[in-house]
């Protein structure tokens, strides 16, 4: 086994999210990488990807990828990206589909 944290402190931060239909995909994708980007402790490079991953029952489901070189903030930096998400998101007119 290879701890490859020793060398390369970069760790990918994944979010997923589920948003309402109606809100256009495009829009959605295009909203959560400017987000990511936004973020101070998210790298450049690679940039930072949104991803419409599958039809839910009540949602599009999309993911976001971003990298951070800040290891040991991680999870910091992750619930930041999904706040920033959340409201960004909201400021859009967008909704989050409600459990059954």
């Amino acid at each position: 086994m290879t701890n490859w944290t020793l060398s390369d402190r970069h760790r990918r931060i994944d979010l997923p999210v589920g948003v309402g239909y109606g809100a256009p995909p495009q829009k959605v994708i295009e909203l959560l990488e400017a987000v990511a980007r936004a973020h101070p402790h998210v790298l450049r490079e690679p940039p930072p990807r949104a991803f419409f991953t599958s039809f839910g029952d009540s949602a599009i489901n999309y993911e976001l990828r971003a990298w951070t070189a800040d290891f040991g903030q991680w999870f910091q930096i992750h619930s930041e990206l999904a706040a920033a998400m959340y409201t960004a998101l909201q400021e859009a007119g967008c909704r989050f589909p409600s459990p059954a």
